[in-house]
């Protein structure tokens, strides 16, 4: 792989937390900023034939497109480091997998959930989310979060069940993996392991942030040409914005309706 023509080390060193949420497959995080990449260089500059602005009028950098790909390949790096130090002896597969529910339970939560009126399960969630953000990640504190995750889930079964494709299946599964979690061996990840963890999680933050800008901007300059702005979003987004008023709809609908005033 040729050497980047970009230095990363100081922003890297300057972000304040090592935290990032996958909120889908590293494979898909990095397509899609691939695919930003190059839907920026196609729209960089202002089609004067089309009659079509370009995102160089919302003043970003001619070479963000390059720095996205140069970020994609230093996530790929790092992620491959970050595995190499992980004791090959232990079972990663169960952990993974709680990962992969707890970030699944909690997205079709906030999505459900998000319908612009704050309520009694919007202070819920939020005292889920701020339980376990900064919790360490292993098999105990996972547990943990899957429970609760799981619980809250079970409340609003009926509300979540298909949204945006997801499986009320997968809230027993957590219940079960947890009780599966707690019996597994604890385990603390070396500091070699949590090193290159964080590193990885601090590049995804940079691509993140430059992928949100572009993505911002297309919004912004292509807001009279929606079906060229609709070319930077990502495929989660989309679905997001499609399923909102269903969701609100759905919500609303399984709320208890007041009885009717006597003689009414």
């Amino acid at each position: 792989m040729p050497k980047s023509k970009f230095d990363w080390s100081t922003e890297i060193a300057m972000l304040t937390s090592d935290e990032y949420r996958v909120s889908a497959p590293l494979w898909s995080i990095l397509g899609e900023a691939k695919d930003v990449a190059k839907y920026f260089r196609e729209h960089y500059k202002a089609d004067k034939k089309a009659g079509t602005p370009g995102l160089a009028d919302a003043g970003l950098a001619s070479s963000l497109a390059d720095q996205i790909e140069s970020l994609i390949a230093e996530a790929s790096a790092a992620s491959s480091a970050y595995r190499v130090t992980v004791d090959p002896k232990a079972d990663t597969s169960k952990l993974e997998r709680a990962r992969f529910l707890v970030s699944e339970i909690a997205a079709v939560l906030e999505f459900y959930l998000d319908d612009g009126v704050e309520d009694e399960d919007d202070t819920r969630l939020a005292n889920v989310v701020n339980a376990h953000k900064d919790a360490p990640d292993n098999a105990d504190a996972l547990a943990l979060a899957l429970e609760e995750y799981a619980a809250f889930a079970s409340m609003h079964e009926k509300g979540i069940k298909g949204l945006g494709g997801f499986d009320t299946n997968l809230i027993a599964e957590a219940k079960a993996l947890a009780t599966e979690l707690r019996a597994m061996p604890s385990s603390a990840p070396s500091p070699a392991s949590a090193k290159a963890l964080a590193r990885r999680n601090r590049v995804l933050q940079l691509l993140d942030a430059r992928v949100r800008e572009v993505r911002a901007a297309a919004k912004f300059v292509f807001r009279a040409q929606p079906e060229i702005a609709r070319g930077a979003s990502s495929l989660y987004e989309r679905k997001r914005r499609i399923d909102q008023k269903r969701a609100a709809t759905r919500k609303k609908n399984l709320k208890p309706q007041p009885a009717p005033a006597p003689n009414a």
